[in-house]
């Protein structure tokens, strides 16, 4: 049996079981995916891994942080998996690596908070389609970088949602990240070609970011890198 030996040729060889496709379930490893490792080494500037990646910046740049809002809930549990089995929505994988402007090198054991919608558009502590606990963090969880600043989950599109009878939020994921001698930043991920971006006030181009769609036998999913780059304390 041919062993697969990364998360990108897992997910092109095996097939996708995140959210409802097919009754496999997709588990990420611990570790980063093997064929987003630093080629050049430990020196390695952002600014060329964020030019050959699909940047989100092509300069080293602090991340725009952008409003926390009024859904995060603390204590959510580490894993790389936001969803539950089988949650509608389509499947969407999303990874990079967190960084420091000080010193200009990736950041280990940095902390990510990550919460979003459903494809709904439903956060779990305000959903009306069905009833959840506090318990569940569903949509939620916490991460850790490796030794090399990645980082990676596993969860689906969320949902844009309505805040009045013409006012939209455009589908986003939200951020918190802190790391030892670092200003905690909070930031949101959003999606380019959204239509609902540019009419949203809190929307930043800075922090959108390009889908690639990836077609399996079992299905279609999506993925997408989100560079984060963080002040030193005290700036």
């Amino acid at each position: 049996m041919t062993r697969i030996t990364t998360r990108r040729g897992f997910l092109g060889t095996a097939g996708l079981g995140i959210a409802s496709i097919g009754a496999r379930r997709l588990t990420l490893p611990g570790g980063p995916t093997e064929d987003a490792a630093n080629p050049h080494g430990k020196d390695r500037l952002l600014v060329d891994a964020l030019k050959e990646n699909g940047p989100i910046n092509t300069s080293l740049e602090p991340t725009e942080d952008d409003a926390l809002g009024p859904f995060h809930m603390a204590g959510a549990p580490y894993r790389a998996k936001l969803t539950p089995l089988f949650e509608p929505g389509t499947p969407l994988v999303i990874r990079g690596q967190v960084w420091s402007l000080a010193t200009e090198s990736p950041l280990p054991m940095a902390t990510l908070d990550v919460w979003q919608a459903n494809d709904k558009g439903e956060y779990d502590n305000n959903k009306v389609t069905e009833v959840t606990t506090p318990d569940d963090f569903h949509y939620r969880a916490r991460m850790l970088t490796d030794e090399k600043g990645y980082y990676e989950f596993e969860t689906i599109h969320p949902g844009a949602y309505q805040l009045g009878r013409s006012t939209w939020r455009p589908s986003h994921i939200h951020y918190m990240i802190q790391a030892a001698g670092h200003q905690t930043l909070v930031t949101q991920l959003y999606f380019k070609d959204d239509p609902r971006n540019e009419p949203d006030s809190l929307f930043k181009k800075s922090l959108a970011i390009d889908i690639e769609k990836v077609k399996t036998e079992q299905g279609e999913y999506e993925t997408g890198i989100f560079h984060i780059v963080l002040k030193a304390a005290g700036v």
